[in-house]
């Protein structure tokens, strides 16, 4: 037993950092990097001053506006949405260029001959490029810290506002890495990651309304409801994704047991793994499912990041997007829907970047062979 848990230990030790190490240095001995880093703090601090300082200003010039209390939700709205948008603006640039970069330079032959694994390659490059994504989420923690001192919002908002930034980075990161893996050309994968991320905002929106439109004309004078059918289809496809990582990740952590390593490339038990998973996590995701049958199709919005990021700093644009039938006090979900909404798209984010994750490690793996 003592030597099955030290062989888990050392395999999941053996992850080799110098790939990240090496990436996160050449990125950081430049002077872009901090005027960047410099850039993206200023321009979030200039974000939240003005919107704050005209409330403020309003107040007292008319005696009306947003009460003294609210300034502090003022700024964190402004923070959030801000930082959203210089998430998508910075990240997939830099993690486009991550293997891409070293095609067009011709030094991926050389990094390819070394020891190094696919999973030390990708997952480095990867690690570098939300390194640097979580340092830019630094920088305005101090401008987080004075809405809160503002007033108007709890400490538990702030955090779950950079969790869910930094989640939304991981996912970007994770794209961005895959489209860089894939394209022979950083210009190519720059491209091709932004484009991504615009389509799915803009052809989730348009097949939402679509749908909206289409019911509400469809049952005149009712109000437009999801259905259980779409809801099962929605949430599913996100169950059966984390069942599918985790029966991957089971896998692999069986390999690295040496009584059950003869078993572990069985292909039955992967399979297996994955039926079981997707059967008790959708067991648990029931109550979502029968939230989101009563809900508006709006609720497929959520998909948008500044949908979500709404729905999780306001009560109100939580139930305006998922309309919750629950009476107050009965269920956890109705006492605090925008942690509800958090939380799952916490799950959906992990679980996405989780999945573009392995799909850079295996994309780059089976180029490394041919």
């Amino acid at each position: 037993m003592v030597e099955a848990i030290d062989r888990l230990l050392y395999a999941l030790l053996r992850f080799n950092p110098a790939v990240a190490w090496h990436e996160l240095r050449l990125r950081m001995r430049v002077g872009k990097a901090f005027l960047l880093l410099g850039a993206y703090a200023l321009f979030a601090a200039v974000a939240v001053v003005l919107p704050v300082w005209f409330a403020a200003w309003e107040r007292s010039q008319y005696g009306g506006g947003m009460p003294q209390t609210d300034l502090g939700r003022i700024g964190l709205h402004a923070l959030t949405y801000v930082q959203l948008t210089l998430i998508f603006i910075a990240l997939p640039a830099y993690a486009a260029s991550a293997i891409a970069s070293e095609r067009e330079r011709e030094t991926l032959e050389m990094l390819r001959a070394t020891l190094l694994t696919p999973w030390d390659v990708v997952t480095g490059k990867l690690l570098s490029v939300l390194a640097f994504g979580a340092v830019l989420l630094g920088t305005t923690v101090p401008v987080g810290s004075w809405c809160l001192l503002l007033g108007g919002v709890s400490p538990t908002e702030v955090f779950r506002v950079y969790v869910l930034l930094l989640v939304t980075a991981w996912w970007v990161s994770s794209l961005g890495v895959l489209m860089s893996a894939h394209f022979g050309r950083t210009l190519g994968a720059i491209v091709a990651t932004y484009g991504t991320i615009l389509g799915v905002g803009v052809l989730t929106t348009a097949i939402t309304y679509a749908g909206f439109m289409w019911m509400a004309i469809s049952s005149p004078g009712r109000m437009a409801r999801m259905g259980g059918a779409p809801a099962v289809v929605v949430v599913g496809i996100a169950v059966i994704a984390t069942a599918l990582v985790l029966a991957v990740f089971l896998r692999w952590l069986i390999g690295r047991l040496s009584p059950l390593r003869g078993i572990a490339g069985n292909q039955v038990l992967a399979v297996v793994l994955a039926i079981m998973l997707i059967g008790v996590m959708m067991t648990g995701a029931l109550p979502l499912v029968e939230k989101l049958s009563n809900a508006s199709p709006t609720a497929l919005l959520l998909v948008n990041p500044y949908v979500g990021a709404a729905a999780t700093l306001e009560d109100s644009a939580a139930r305006g997007t998922i309309q919750s039938n629950t009476p107050p006090g009965l269920t956890s979900p109705a006492l605090d829907l925008p942690g509800y909404v958090w939380s799952i798209l916490v799950w959906l984010y992990v679980t996405a970047a989780l999945v573009l994750w392995l799909a850079a490690v295996h994309h780059y793996a089976r180029q490394e062979t041919t």
